[in-house]
């Protein structure tokens, strides 16, 4: 009776210990897709380093692993898993979009939509996949062909606000602006709560500015950068709406703060087709003329500066000439709304959705 007794406690032990593993092994995969990025790469990781997963499951496990990554913005760790779960499982659609979604935040366009094309050949309504590439396309300045993306992620996922904000940035830079106000305004009706409504109001800041709506870009960008108050594009958007106004003071302390977090503000908002000096001649700001050889002048602004005005002296009259220089404006447009490839991989050993998207700015 003893013996049996001791087997019966060592059947039980064993058959603990494989329920305790089992149950383990589920945490990880639970874990593995989990929007913390932290604890999805533990837990994929242990996963991976087990040993135990079969050649289905493992290509899911380097993929959610390097949604981690690229949710950190470690894109080249990001991209390495990404190569791994393609070499795993080459027909992994996801794993192709996810590594076109990291290269296309390293800037590197053309990569970025070779991946994106060839997950969109293996899975044509991958509206996601549409979505990225449609930012990669944003990002080569090639906005027509973005937004031909952007409809079609739209057409298959009529409800994806943040779909909605990359069209309206992309047709205000065409300078389509009532159909981007639409697509702004459609955003924020979707999500009046979305986290990312800081890029959204940045977005119709944008539109209004274009439109000369100098107070509606104000409050717009008012309210982006309590949400995110070091947003660069919200800081000299407002400051270059309150210079239109006249307001000169608050205008300087923005621009030179945004400056200072983004050196390139003023070429990519040149990029937009938003020049400062010409928003000030659009505006009918009243430039001073200025005297020489008792001739009058008028000064223009030209592409490399914005006129200021200071006190001096001229055949004895009082008038206000100042230049704060600007560079040339030819750099290429950011993204506001940088997509990160934040979703799980919904199959596997733990059952979970795919996890919602998010962006970062600036």
């Amino acid at each position: 009776m003893r013996w049996k007794a001791i087997a019966c406690i060592a059947i039980l032990a064993f058959a603990l210990a494989g329920t305790a593993g089992a149950q383990t092994r589920y945490e990880n995969w639970a874990r593995c897709k989990d929007p913390n990025p932290d604890l999805a790469i533990g837990a994929c990781t242990a996963i991976i380093q087990s040993g135990q997963e079969t050649n289905e499951n493992l290509p899911r496990a380097f993929f959610n692993r390097g949604i981690g990554y690229d949710n950190k913005g470690e894109y080249d760790r990001a991209i390495q898993d990404y190569d791994q779960a393609i070499k795993l499982n080459p027909n992994l659609a996801q794993a192709y979009s996810g590594r076109g979604n990291a290269y296309d935040e390293k800037h590197e366009y053309d990569r970025a939509i070779q991946d994106l094309d060839q997950a969109l050949r293996l899975d044509p309504n991958d509206a996601y996949a549409l979505e990225s590439r449609g930012m990669a396309y944003d990002g080569k300045k090639e906005y027509d062909r973005a937004i031909q993306d952007f409809d079609q992620a739209i057409r298959l996922e009529p409800n994806n606000a943040q779909a909605f904000n990359s069209r309206c940035w992309a047709r205000a830079i065409l300078g389509q602006l009532p159909q981007a106000l639409a697509d702004c305004n459609e955003s924020l009706r979707l999500h009046p709560d979305n986290a990312h409504n800081a890029e959204v109001l940045d977005s119709r800041g944008l539109v209004y500015l274009k439109m000369k709506l100098f107070d509606a870009a104000i409050t717009d960008y008012d309210a982006a950068l309590k949400l995110s108050p070091k947003l660069a594009s919200s800081l000299y958007g407002r400051g270059i709406a309150e210079l239109a106004k006249g307001d000169s003071q608050k205008a300087d302390a923005d621009i030179a703060a945004a400056k200072l977090i983004d050196p390139k503000i003023v070429s990519e908002f040149e990029g937009y087709g938003v020049p400062a000096h010409q928003i000030l001649l659009d505006a009918k700001v009243v430039i001073p003329s200025a005297a020489r050889n008792r001739e009058k002048m008028l000064v223009r602004p030209t592409e490399a500066g914005i006129l200021r005005f200071a006190q001096n002296d001229i055949s004895g009259r009082q008038s206000k000439v100042m230049h704060e220089r600007l560079p040339r404006l030819n750099s290429p447009a950011p993204k506001i709304f940088p997509n990160s490839a934040q979703r799980a991989f919904g199959k596997g050993p733990a059952p979970a959705p795919f996890i919602g998207r998010t962006a970062s700015c600036c």
